[in-house]
C-alpha cells in the first residue's frame, strides 16, 4: 500500500474541516429563533433589537418579563453566557435547571411573551419562532 502524498493529506484534512464546519453551523442554527437581542440591565431584561419573527410585535426598549405558558418569569441571570462565572455550584445547578425550563418553553409552536413597554404599560405578545436561526444573526464573537 502506498503512503498518502502530502497534497492528498492536505486535501483530506481540508475536506474534514469543511464537514466539521458545516456540522457546527447546522448545530448552531438549529434552535428555534425569536429574533430578539436582549441585555441584562439593572431593571431586568431589556429588548435591544427585534428582528425576524419579533419584528413589528416587540418594541426595542421594552423589558421582557416572562415567556411561555404557563409564564416563566425571567431573571437577569438567565442571560449569563458562561456559567463558570457563577459563584458556586448551587447557583450553577439553578442556572442549568432554568435553562432547561426556558428550552422547553421555546419548544412550543407559539410562544407567549410578557413585556413591559417603556411607557410602563404591560403587553402580551403571541410569537411563532422561526424554525432555524439565520447565519446573519450570529454575533461577531461567534465568527471570531
Amino acid at each position: 500500500m502506498r503512503p498518502l502524498t502530502p497534497a492528498l493529506r492536505l486535501l483530506l484534512a481540508g475536506a474534514f474541516l469543511l464537514l466539521l464546519t458545516a456540522a457546527l453551523l447546522r448545530e448552531v442554527t438549529a434552535p428555534r429563533w425569536l429574533g430578539l437581542r436582549l441585555a441584562a440591565t439593572a431593571t431586568g431584561i431589556e429588548v435591544l433589537d427585534a428582528s425576524g419573527p419579533a419584528r413589528g410585535l416587540v418594541t426595542p426598549g421594552s423589558r421582557l418579563l416572562a415567556l411561555g405558558n404557563p409564564a416563566l418569569e425571567l431573571e437577569a441571570s438567565d442571560l449569563v453566557e458562561d456559567p463558570d462565572t457563577l459563584p458556586d455550584y448551587a447557583t450553577v445547578r439553578r442556572f442549568q435547571a432554568r435553562q432547561q425550563q426556558l428550552s422547553q418553553a421555546l419548544a412550543a409552536p407559539v410562544l407567549t411573551l410578557q413585556l413591559a413597554r417603556a411607557d410602563g404599560s404591560l403587553q402580551q405578545v403571541q410569537l411563532t419562532p422561526a424554525t432555524r436561526r439565520p447565519l446573519s444573526s450570529l454575533p461577531a464573537a461567534f465568527w471570531i
